[in-house]
């Protein structure tokens, strides 16, 4: 369609807009409104038809209305309702965004809106078409008729962009902050791993540092710390994840309850918001049966435009399907519906939309932004699909009856399908791609991309500052962000070129991506109307200059128009045909100027034309008939630099003036020369979008004998002088044209380049970025008209190669999913492109055969056929038939195609959905045998009878997880294609391949529930793993207690006497009472053991309430330690049980020993009755003979008599006396007898009532006889051929074999014997044999393994030998290992070495007692202490060998104490097991008020005693000689072999009286006596000296 004058143009919007203010201002009736359109379609009767159509295209009128006017300009049938449609289509479009037009239409001022200017550079392209056909010497023009196509392609653009952009924008502005949040989110996450790579990078470089043995203390702490920040910085990325995903869930749950206020009429949050729901409430409060039926209009449309938004659309809804029923009635002569009906519904539906208007883009845009929020929550607990559905029957609603939403978005779309080469970049305010750093280096740079690049160049400054050289990790930063610089940098590496070179082509680079990046803006910003208004005031100058090139066109362009004006009136039949029409059409023009002119028709033609050019009807008139002067004027008034809106607009109406006046000059020169001569030239476009440059010349080598006369010679000089001049004036207009171009290029250049502080990279470091490149290409080419050539098969043909080949690649399975992936996009996007070119090649060849002229009926046979052969013989006709018949099958040609490839990108698209399934199979497969090859090495442990390596099950563990990740991504990335494939329309929902695209999600999360099972099951055999280890070592111990509880039996069995006949226990009840406490520990232990495992337990129920498996597990647990506790006081009550055997038998055999003792003093009772009876004989015999010796010799009878009286009195005195003195001793010893039974039965009694401290006496007294007890083993276990264990030997080989009795299960933890120390060595001897299963499992796995499996360790430590419980491996004299004979230094030996503080055995593993003193104990180390140590053989790690050198360690500390001067100088060990006072010569000491001070001979006397306690007290503490005392100072006396002597007793009364009631003095006989025989310490009696 050519646009007719604006003036006509205007007249007739002016007249529509008339009659609508008119109709609108009555407000009136029905019947009122009915007329409108009669009365449009009469106003309209005059104008001509191309007016008519530019003046609805600037209304707002609907379709009907439309019709009506089109009917009275002869249009009818298919061809009025398709011309119909489309205007009332630009008409919405027109009432949609026409404040967003960048134009008015005024009748004072007309200022052409972009649809104008693109209708004025077509009409100015058909002008130089024509003119260039008169003039065949300027084809080169044809370059620039493609740009100016190709301009007015953008704006057509442009314009449909604009109708859709206010939706748009205010969309994207709802969305703004809340994206920001996940924007930065992203940034932080992006930054974090970034930091991660970083330090992973640094780690691996330490790594091999330490495998090259050069690593220091600092760096592997470095190592260390660096896997904590990544783990610190792990977390923080999982949780901003986690807080974008809450954020979304945040958005969605906000939209959804935006959306059920907004969108539910009735305020009552319990109905449903479903349009159909809500639009069937809305009928039914109007008396509506949910339909438009039945509705009171008047009742609807009272206070509708208060109603809210939701109710107003749902009234408007029912509005439109009540219209279009009216209308389809009316057509269809239906229902008895009339004309006037349709017009009512059409009244109350303007009414409606009208009310609806305020609230319709609110309302659309929070509807789409509710969508996109709830759209983004898809897969997360937040979205609502009732809610979502809800929603996407409103978005339906919309496109129903407020369609300008969805086709001003078609319109672009259709433009970027149908113009995929020439189209504008659509303009969008939005930097989120600028900001997004892209991953294809290759492409123009974003500002991300620049920001990164220049941060590589300051890095490198920095760098090159303090080293002078580029490193690695720079080097491959420069790879990364400048891969054009892949060359620079081989030649920088291989010294070809030097840092400073490099650099400056790093620079080189920047400001290349730097000006493209510019460049990029300016083009894409080419429509921006802001952008444009900016430049102009901030950039003057090139506001200046177009003024400048105005001015300078205007005066050609006048000169033209004065020609065209010229030519009509001064050509006498042209002048004759322009009178005769004005006359006919101008009747009062023509008769008010006719009489004036009177016959001179030139300045009566161009006194009309001047004084109405801008008369409507007449440029309707011009338009039609004189086609290249209406043109020209249109392009003449459009020359208002002030209100040229965008740099598009600016840069076509340069390239249209430049054209015009071109065109004006031209005329000029062929108009001055002759027709001998041939002048060309060519206008081309520069390169880098700088402006034009001419290239011309004049030749006359056609025509022209160069033997030519003066004459021709000379007319030669005038055309060469024309042509210089016309010249001249052309690269004079090029030139300003050009100043023009290149001031709006680099104003917008540099605008862009100071927008934001600089885009040098510079001053980028901080936050910045550039870009700059070459300028905007323009596709060019020269048509040959004199033949034509079908491109058309040439174009479909190249594109359709090109799908061929990525097709290929599509299906190469030997190229990686990459490159396949992304040829599948390439061919999906080339697919489109295909159908949208075959439209183009469609639409062309119908337009083609169109243009033929064939005869309609000829044309019908060839699209229908018929069962005939006709005869042509006109060969005109012939080739018209051929030409169209080849034209229309090649239209067909490209339908047909149009279906194949409409198919082939459904199954594109299906293909793609299915790469992304193969590709993740693919990735599961590899995982999986990862998984099963695990599993196959955890089958060899088995099959081994070895324990799995935990790391088999953690490896397992990573794989699963891995596979869950992979299947949840793949599940988002599947469900995501078949929401782009419905969306793209690709696939119908419900379709077969919908439905296999749905089983294969469905399928992915079946998947996922599996892999969530054997996670759980993995880790609960990993839990199981650790329970069998634990219970394995419960078991060990269990196997000590058996072994003991053997022997106890075994002499129960040999009838083994515990007690001899005097109560003394034997060795035989000694190794008894030291099993029982053996067994006792050993129980207690297991309890302690049980105990913290169950404590374990409960820390993991604490995280998993509901595990049954835990719980029954710590009920079994329970059960056992119950089980431990109760054997414990078993043992402990046998010991009991023994004690108080014990007891009896001394009982027994104390009585005994009475019973001899008083037997004893009868028979000494009888001897002293014999002694007296024979001493009375004696006496009286004595008597007689002294009697009769008296006689013979005595002189005085008196004297004698008295003499002897006195000594038969005194004799009888004393003899009394020594009687009584005799029967007092008897009675007091039979009375000491008989209370010595008593008390000693009394203290056995108290004894047996304090059990606890009996009991503590026994783990002395066990302790004491270690080594009987040990030998009494020995011998039973050579007896029956039973080698004792390795843990009985640890027992009884310890200093202390068991603990006190009394002990609990709570503080056995924290006590150190025999008993626990050979517990802890099972429990390690059980690890030590774990890991011997694992060094040998994993040897065998890594014989074979593919990768599957990877050792930790690098160097595997050497594997512990591992002793059989049956064979004792070591036996050796610990006095061997003395130190005697050197200085005792061994600190040159020993290589100190820092371990963090960790729990440590130092007492059994030697590896433990070198770490606790720093002491590296490596196994390379301790091969070289234990030569320099003993020398006598190489070091295998043997049990022997680290038992050896542990107690070597031992001894040379100070844990077993030495007297002073046993020890050499230098440094020793000190405090291993406890505190320990030294001894030193004259040393201050700082003493508290607590602390106790020994002299030094109290010192010397406790070092004595605790070395050999059993000298010292014989050497100190002399036991008596004890003798049975007699009458009166020496009493002796013979009683079993027993004598007591006390010589220095002089009175024995008083010893005995003393000895009976001194409590000290029973206790000590109680101790000496009956603890000896119960086995109690021999030391014991000391305690009551």
């Amino acid at each position: 369609m050519q646009l007719k004058t604006v003036g006509e143009s205007l007249n007739a919007v002016k007249d529509i807009e008339n009659i609508i203010n008119k109709y609108s201002s009555l407000g009136g009736t029905l019947n009122e409104h009915a007329s409108l359109g009669h009365h449009l379609a009469e106003a309209m009767r005059n104008y001509s038809t191309e007016s008519v159509k530019a003046a609805i295209s600037n209304s707002n009128l609907n379709k009907i209305e439309i019709e009506a006017i089109l009917s009275t300009k002869g249009l009818t049938g298919a061809t009025l309702e398709t011309t119909a449609a489309e205007l009332a289509a630009t008409a919405q479009t027109n009432a949609l965004s026409t404040s967003q037009l960048g134009a008015t239409v005024t009748s004072s001022n007309l200022k052409l809106a972009i649809k104008g200017l693109g209708t004025e550079i077509k009409s100015l392209v058909s002008d130089v078409s024509i003119f260039l056909k008169a003039h065949p010497g300027l084809t080169g023009m044809a370059v620039t008729l493609a740009l100016v196509a190709a301009a007015i392609k953008g704006v057509n653009a442009f314009q449909d962009w604009a109708d859709g952009t206010t939706a748009v924008n205010k969309y994207n502005e709802a969305l703004e902050k809340s994206e920001q949040t996940i924007s930065d989110n992203e940034k932080s996450i992006s930054d974090y791993n970034s930091e991660i790579e970083t330090n992973k990078k640094k780690i691996e470089e330490l790594q091999e540092l330490q495998s090259n043995g050069t690593i220091t203390d600092a760096q592997k702490a470095e190592i260390d710390n660096l896997q904590y920040q990544n783990a610190l910085l792990d977390e923080k990325i999982e949780k901003l994840k986690q807080a974008n995903e809450e954020e979304l869930k945040s958005q969605a749950r906000t939209a959804e309850n935006k959306f059920n206020t907004q969108f539910n009429e009735s305020g009552d949050d319990t109905k449903s918001t479903n349009a159909k729901d809500v639009i069937e409430r809305v009928s039914k409060d109007y008396g509506g049966n949910g339909s438009y039926e039945g509705i009171s209009w008047t009742q609807a449309l009272g206070g509708n435009d208060n109603d809210k938004g939701v109710a107003q659309l749902a009234k408007l809804k029912l509005a439109t399907d009540a219209y279009n029923q009216a209308v389809s009635d009316f057509e269809n002569s239906e229902n008895d519906v009339t004309r006037e009906d349709v017009d009512n519904a059409k009244e109350t539906l303007d009414i409606l939309t009208q009310d609806f208007e305020k609230n319709r883009e609110s309302l659309y845009n929070s509807l789409t932004s509710e969508m996109e929020k709830m759209e983004k929550a898809k897969g997360t607990d937040a979205f609502n699909q009732q809610a979502y559905d809800s929603m996407k029957s409103w978005l339906e609603i919309f496109q129903q009856c407020v369609p300008e939403y969805k086709k001003a978005m078609d319109k672009v779309k259709d433009e970027a399908k149908n113009n995929p080469i020439e189209q504008p970049v659509t303009f969008t305010k939005d930097p989120t791609s600028l900001l997004t750093e892209s991953d294809d280096k290759s492409k123009t740079a974003n500002l991300a991309d620049l920001k990164s690049e220049a941060d590589t160049l300051k890095s490198l400054q920095k760098e090159l500052e303090d080293t002078g050289v580029i490193g690695v990790d720079s080097m491959q930063k420069i790879i990364k962000q400048y891969p054009e610089a892949k060359e620079a940098l081989y030649d920088y590496m291989t010294g070809v070129k030097n840092e400073a070179e490099l650099f400056a082509d790093l620079e080189n680079i920047y400001n290349d991506d730097k000006s493209q990046y510019i460049n990029s803006l300016v083009e894409e910003n080419k429509a921006n109307e802001d952008f444009f208004t900016s430049i102009k005031q901030n950039y003057p100058e090139v506001i200046s200059v177009m003024k400048s090139l105005v001015e300078e066109v205007t005066p050609d362009l006048e000169t033209l128009k004065n020609k065209y004006i010229s030519d009509i009136a001064t050509e006498e039949e042209t002048a004759n045909q322009f009178i005769s029409a004005l006359e006919q059409k101008f009747p009062e023009l023509y008769n008010q100027l006719a009489d004036i002119y009177d016959n001179d028709k030139e300045n009566f033609i161009k006194h009309v034309i001047s004084e109405n050019e801008t008369n409507q009807d007449f440029l309707n008139f011009l338009s039609s008939d004189y086609p290249k002067l209406f043109d020209l004027l249109g392009t003449m008034y459009g020359n208002d630099v002030d209100n040229w809106s965008s740099m598009e607009q600016a840069k076509a109406k340069i390239t249209t003036d430049l054209i015009n006046q071109l065109n004006a000059l031209w005329t000029q020169y062929f108009e001055g020369i002759s027709d001998t001569f041939n002048a060309f030239g060519s206008i081309m476009e520069n390169a880098d979008g700088s402006g034009y440059t001419f290239v011309g010349g004049q030749d006359d080598s056609d025509s022209y004998d160069h033997n030519m006369s003066e004459e021709e010679w000379q007319q030669s000089q005038k055309a060469t002088s024309a042509y210089d001049k016309v010249k001249d004036k052309i690269n004079s207009a090029i030139k300003i044209a050009n100043e023009a171009v290149v001031k709006l290029q680099d104003s917008s250049y540099n605008q862009i380049e100071n927008s934001i502080g600089g885009l040098d990279w510079n001053d980028l470091g901080i936050d910045s970025s550039s870009s700059s490149g070459s300028g905007s290409g323009s596709d060019s080419s020269d048509k040959d008209n004199s033949k034509d050539y079908d491109l058309i098969e040439r174009k479909i043909k190249k594109l359709e190669s090109a799908i061929s080949a990525l097709d290929t690649a599509v299906s190469d399975t030997y190229t990686s999913w990459s490159d396949r992936n992304s040829a599948l996009a390439d061919e999906l996007s080339s697919v489109s492109d295909e159908i949208s070119l075959q439209q183009q090649a469609y639409q062309k060849y119908m337009d083609l055969a169109n243009s033929v002229g064939l005869d309609g009926y000829y044309q019908d046979l060839i699209k229908n056929g018929a069962i005939d052969v006709i005869t042509v013989d006109d060969e005109n006709l012939q080739d018209q038939i051929d030409k169209f018949q080849d034209f229309y099958d090649k239209a067909q040609d490209c339908n047909d195609k149009i279906r194949d490839l409409n198919q082939n990108l459904k199954e594109l698209q299906k293909t793609k959905f299915d790469n992304v399934v193969s590709q993740f199979e693919d990735i599961s497969s590899s995982i999986s045998h990862t998984v099963a090859m695990l599993d196959k090495y955890i089958d060899l442990a088995d099959k081994h009878g070895y324990y799995a390596s935990p790391e088999l099950y953690q490896k397992q563990l990573e794989q699963y997880n891995n596979t869950l990740n992979t299947l949840t991504s793949e599940r988002d990335t599947l469900q995501s294609k078949l929401q782009e494939s419905v969306q793209s329309g690709l696939v119908e929902e419900g379709s077969e391949a919908w439905n296999d695209m749905l089983q294969q999600i469905q399928s992915v999360n079946e998947e996922i529930v599996d892999t969530v099972i054997n996670i759980q099951e993995v880790g609960n055999s990993l839990r199981d793993l650790n329970f069998t280890i634990f219970e394995r070592g419960q078991d060990d111990i269990s196997n000590l207690v058996s072994e003991g509880q053997f022997y106890v039996d075994l002499l129960d069995k040999m009838n083994k006497d515990l007690y001899d006949d005097d109560g003394k226990i034997t060795n035989e009840g000694l190794t008894v009472q030291g099993i029982h406490s053996e067994n006792y520990a050993a129980y207690l232990k297991q309890a302690d053991f049980y105990a913290k495992e169950i404590s374990a337990i409960e820390a993991e129920l604490a995280n998993d309430l509901a595990n049954t498996t835990l719980i029954d597990k710590k009920q079994e647990y329970i059960e056992a330690q119950r089980e431990s506790v109760l054997a414990a006081y078993d043992e402990k009550n046998a010991i009991i049980d023994l004690i108080k055997d014990g007891y009896d038998k001394a009982s027994d055999a104390l009585s005994k020993l009475i019973d001899k003792r008083k037997k004893a003093l009868e028979a000494e009772k009888d001897l002293h009755d014999y002694q007296k009876s024979v001493q009375e004989k004696s006496d009286k015999v004595t008597e007689l003979e002294k009697q009769k010796a008296a006689y013979a010799n005595d002189a005085s009878e008196e004297a004698k008599k008295q003499v002897q009286q006195i000594e038969v009195n005194l004799k009888e005195a004393q003899e009394d006396l020594a009687e009584t003195e005799y029967d007092k001793y008897i009675s007091d010893q039979e009375k000491l007898l008989d209370d010595l039974q008593t008390e000693y039965e009394d203290l056995i009694n108290d004894r047996i009532d304090n059990i606890d401290k009996e009991l503590g006496y026994v783990a002395d007294a066990v302790n004491l006889n270690r080594d009987t007890i040990r030998s009494t083993l020995e011998n039973l276990s050579q007896d029956t051929e039973l080698p004792l264990t390795k843990a009985m030997r640890d027992v009884w080989n310890s200093a202390t074999p068991v603990v006190d009795l009394n002990t609990t299960v709570q503080g056995i933890g924290s006590t150190v014997s025999g008993i626990t120390l050979a517990i802890n060595d099972i429990i390690t001897r059980l690890n030590d044999l774990i890991a011997i299963m694992r060094g040998n499992l994993d040897s065998e796995i890594n014989n074979y393994d593919d990768g599957s499996y990877n050792p930790n360790n690098s160097t595997p430590a050497p594997t512990p030998s591992y002793e059989p419980d049956p064979e004792p491996s070591y036996s050796y004299d610990e006095s061997d290992d003395s130190d005697s004979g050197d200085d005792g230094n061994y600190d040159d030996l020993f290589v100190y070495k820092y371990y963090y503080p960790q729990p440590l055995d130092t007492e059994h593993s030697v590896v433990d007692r070198l770490k606790s003193n720093n002491i590296d104990a490596s196994w390379d180390r301790r091969a070289d202490y234990y030569e320099g140590i003993f020398g006598d053989d190489d070091y295998t790690g043997s049990d022997y060998q680290n038992i050896r050198m542990l107690d070597w360690l031992k001894e040379h500390g100070y844990a077993k104490g030495k007297r002073r001067g046993e020890y050499s100088t230098g440094y020793h060990l000190v405090g291993e097991e406890g505190n320990e006072f030294v001894i030193t010569n004259g040393a201050l000491r700082e003493v508290g008020t607590e602390d106790t001070i020994f002299t030094a001979d109290m010192a010397k006397n406790i070092a004595d005693f605790s070395i050999n306690p059993t000298q010292y007290l014989s050497s100190h503490m002399p036991l008596p000689n004890v003798k049975p005392s007699s009458i009166p100072n020496n009493v002796t006396s013979n009683v079993d072999t027993i004598e007591i002597s006390l010589p220095n007793v002089t009175n024995y009364t008083e010893f005995k009286t003393q000895l009976m009631n001194d409590r000290g003095f029973k206790s000590y006989v109680s101790e000496a006596t009956l603890g000896v025989a119960l086995g109690h310490n021999e030391l014991a009696v000391n305690k009551y000296k």
